[in-house]
């Protein structure tokens, strides 16, 4: 009889595997510029409205944008109609590429005539 045995693997080597898979390891981006292609590759980034102590998509964009500042992707994203916004299941920014997957789903008296 052959023991399956879960390779062990420790709390740093963990911490190193957490911080690579989420691209916290280096910097993606310098620039404005850069904020758009971080965006898209991740897909979706979810929105606070409220500021109480820093937004998420700030916080997002702060630790993967070197020079990122405070509103830099809404001055990015939506001036260029890259992104629209629907609950899923919290406030999210998806790139406009997704929309066709959510809009079957989304009510019409929700809509802003953006979309």
């Amino acid at each position: 009889m052959t023991d399956n045995l879960i390779n062990e693997i420790s709390k740093d080597d963990l911490r190193k595997l957490a911080i690579v898979g989420t691209h916290l390891h280096q910097w993606q981006g310098k620039s404005k510029q850069d904020i758009l292609d971080v965006f898209k590759q991740q897909v979706m980034v979810q929105l606070d409205p409220l500021n109480p102590a820093g937004r998420n998509h700030d916080i997002f964009f702060f630790s993967r944008i070197k020079n990122y500042e405070i509103n830099d992707f809404q001055n990015v994203v939506y001036p260029n109609k890259e992104v629209f916004e629907t609950y899923f299941p919290n406030l999210m920014a998806i790139a406009k590429e997704h929309f066709s997957l959510f809009l079957p789903q989304m009510k019409k008296e929700f809509m802003h005539k953006y979309y």
